[in-house]
């Protein structure tokens, strides 16, 4: 792990910094466990004979021990740094989650969610003036490790002469449509999570489809307005620039598909695209583990 730089982080307060050279004020250690596959739940169907069909899996919430050391400058110090890791990792209501965030020295960044359960009791008989050793559980609602940049790709109509632009997925068919098809590589180990921006205006149907799945959103959009369509674990939303619900302007039977991991075919029309017409797709590539 000495190639990662590991972080404890967390919206208003201040990061904790683990490292893994035997210094202070806190260390990773090697009895750390838990940073790769999370727990792996088969699922069965019964069939009317003898057995069952396997019929796929599910990934549980993921458990980790995080071996850590404080070590102040004497024991007030040590006590200080006990309790503000404490309350970093404590669960907060209305607050995000903490996260553990992974950095390599190229810039990639990885970071998963999770909560504390156990590990921070102090046994006083046992404990130096200056160093506390301490293995901390903590469990991952998320068991997958998420990028913090997101990738993107975009769609727009070509109002020039200019021919095809290699970071626009854009082949214009006619100067009020814009359509594109373009490969979108997901490097990551599972599906991602796909979110969709429409920039009007548009004077009809917008079709996004991955793999040849998708939805069509079929009310026509003003300059001023823009639909954000976005999956994640909690669902599906459907709403425009000041939040309001907009699913209802979906076409029938909408299906809203992930990224597979891999090469994927994402294709999307606009009806009535102008000059500031775009739509533009993001995600974060997730891994199971690091390493």
């Amino acid at each position: 792990m000495a190639d990662v730089e590991f972080t404890i982080e967390r919206d208003g307060y201040a990061t904790i910094r683990l490292l893994s050279d035997g210094g202070g004020p806190y260390g990773f250690q090697t009895n750390t466990q838990g940073l790769g596959v999370g727990p792996v739940v088969p699922q069965f169907r019964d069939g009317v004979g003898d057995g069952a069909r396997f019929d796929g899996d599910t990934v549980g919430a993921k458990p980790m021990d995080l071996g850590i050391t404080v070590q102040g400058d004497d024991r007030l110090h040590t006590g200080k740094l006990i309790r503000n890791l404490r309350n970093l990792m404590r669960w907060r209501k209305n607050q995000p989650l903490p996260r553990l965030v992974a950095t390599w020295a190229n810039g990639d960044i990885l970071e998963v969610p999770f909560t504390y359960t156990s590990g921070l009791e102090q046994d006083y008989t046992n404990a130096l003036p200056w160093r506390f050793d301490a293995t901390v559980a903590v469990m991952c609602p998320d068991p997958y490790w998420t990028a913090r940049s997101a990738l993107s790709f975009s769609v727009e109509p070509d109002t020039s002469a200019t021919p095809f632009l290699d970071d626009l997925a854009q082949l214009p068919v006619a100067s009020s449509n814009a359509m594109g098809s373009r490969t979108v590589t997901n490097s990551g180990d599972v599906a991602a999570d796909l979110t969709v921006i429409i920039k009007g205006p548009t004077t009809g149907l917008t079709t996004v489809l991955v793999n040849g799945i998708g939805w069509v959103f079929k009310t026509a959009l003003s300059a001023a307005e823009t639909i954000t369509v976005e999956r994640s674990p909690l669902g599906v939303t459907v709403t425009d620039q000041l939040g309001a619900n907009r699913y209802a302007d979906l076409a029938a039977a909408p299906k809203f598909p992930q990224l597979p991991p891999g090469d994927s075919t994402v294709f999307i029309s606009m009806l009535g695209a102008v000059a500031g017409s775009r739509a533009s797709g993001f995600w974060k590539n997730r891994y199971e583990g690091v390493y």
